[in-house]
């Protein structure tokens, strides 16, 4: 069995981490790159076509009322959210 090898304590998946998953720097540095090249192979046309249709995509799939939602929680980041609504949990009140 592939997995009698392995160090106790670590995970029995066989999956090392190596590569990308061991160097998140190394991956975004990758993304720059193939996106410089699709850039310079397709142009900017190319993504602004790809951003339109996602913005597409999620309209039809959660409707319009989810851009109001994005739009009224403004730069509020995920975590921010997250924390009001913990505090507001604490304090009885609703957010």
């Amino acid at each position: 069995m592939a997995n009698e090898k392995t160090p106790e304590g670590a995970k029995a998946t066989g999956a090392r981490r190596g590569g990308f998953a061991a160097n998140p720097t190394r991956a975004s540095e990758a993304g720059k790159r193939g996106a410089a090249t699709v850039k310079e192979r397709l142009g900017s046309e190319h993504f602004k076509r790809m951003g339109k249709l996602g913005g597409t995509a999620v309209k039809q799939k959660y409707g319009p009322d989810y851009y109001r939602e994005i739009g009224r929680r403004g730069g509020r980041s995920r975590w921010d959210a997250e924390k009001a609504r913990k505090e507001a949990e604490k304090s009885g009140t609703a957010a």
